[in-house]
């Protein structure tokens, strides 16, 4: 089965790749795909690595809020890397956040 649709947003001006992907079988999946599409080339993204104590339940694709003590900010990205170190005196996850980059 084929599924053929256009996604667009706002005014439509800028045309994005054609999407070709043999998993994409119903129109709710083209439809969603097309809308991270989307979504991840809609503005700038900037990859920040933070480390923190050991936290098991982060995953790949969740949202995450990040207060920056030292710049005193507030900011939510989406983690796209995970590492986790386990030394016999410490625990520490290393994440990377991409976050919506301020300069255009």
């Amino acid at each position: 089965m084929t599924v053929d649709i256009i996604v667009q947003r706002d005014g439509g001006l800028k045309q994005g790749k054609d999407i070709v992907d043999a998993l994409i079988a119903t129109v709710a999946v083209a439809l969603n795909r097309g809308r991270n599409e989307l979504d991840q080339q809609a503005t700038p993204k900037t990859p920040v690595e933070l480390t923190t104590v050991y936290r098991s339940s982060v995953g790949l694709g969740q949202l995450a809020e990040v207060a920056e003590g030292i710049r005193a900010e507030i900011y939510r990205g989406k983690i796209i890397r995970i590492r986790h170190q386990i030394a016999p005196d410490r625990a520490t996850t290393t994440l990377t956040v991409q976050r919506i980059s301020d300069f255009g």
